[in-house]
């Protein structure tokens, strides 16, 4: 019995040291997104929004890891293949960012995955082909820097960029064509993370 008791103390202690460097939060802002890479031409800026659950774990004072999970609206304004996108794109992002934390400030960077949910033509006499055009999967890497203070409002501005081309590949007389043209979005958010304490 005295063993069981032991064990269960030491158990709830672990969980309380751990619980101490684990912080769960809410995530809002706006982007602002438009097509880049080699074939981009014509892409006019789309101003979107993105809102997600975000989570921090700290691995020492100053070094830590946040993880999200967030829907997001990229795409671009055009009304005309430059080529550009025409069209507005909702994503869950899941980035995966290491953070470098110096009192209240930080400065954060990390892969990050796109997966494609919805796709809305920017010209409603346009019919759009939907998905089938576009990867519905994207890689990319995420970098940016903001305010965390001791209660827990962050404030912060990222940039996001795919590596992954938009379009999927079109096969044509025998030869792969592929165009060239990624998502770009910067972002500037408001965030509030609960259990917060370094």
């Amino acid at each position: 019995m005295k063993k069981c008791i032991v064990l269960v103390l030491l158990l709830v202690g672990s969980y309380a040291g751990l619980a101490q460097k684990m912080r769960v939060g809410l995530k809002l802002g706006g982007n602002v997104s438009d097509g880049v890479g080699a074939d981009a031409e014509e892409s006019l800026l789309r101003l979107g929004a993105h809102a997600g659950a975000a989570f921090q774990f700290n691995v020492t004072q100053h070094i830590g890891l946040q993880a999200e999970a967030q829907y997001s609206l990229k795409g671009d304004n055009s009304l005309e293949y430059g080529p550009s996108i025409m069209h507005q794109l909702a994503y869950l992002d899941i980035p995966v960012l290491a953070q470098y934390t110096l009192d209240d400030v930080y400065l954060e960077a990390g892969p990050r995955v796109s997966r494609l949910l919805s796709v809305r033509s920017n010209d409603d006499e346009v019919v759009s082909a939907g998905k089938g055009v576009f990867n519905t999967q994207t890689y990319g890497f995420s970098l940016g820097f903001g305010y965390q203070n001791e209660t827990g409002i962050q404030i912060g501005w990222r940039y996001n960029a795919d590596l992954t081309p938009l379009y999927r590949d079109i096969d044509f007389l025998d030869t792969t064509v592929r165009t060239n043209i990624r998502n770009s979005t910067m972002q500037f958010y408001l965030g509030y993370m609960l259990g917060f304490g370094r």
